[in-house]
């Protein structure tokens, strides 16, 4: 992967992020991996 690639993924990841964009996050994550976004909210990826 090149260096611009590489800054684009972890830019889009942090966009995703800052816009609560969570279906978005599914793409960056391992399908076992669980988020809590809040402490009583669980969101399976």
């Amino acid at each position: 992967m090149s260096v611009e690639t590489n800054k684009k993924l972890i830019r889009s990841f942090y966009e995703a992020i800052e816009q609560e964009n969570y279906e978005a996050l599914k793409d960056f994550c391992h399908q076992d991996f669980v988020f809590y976004p809040q402490v009583d909210t669980r969101f399976m990826a």
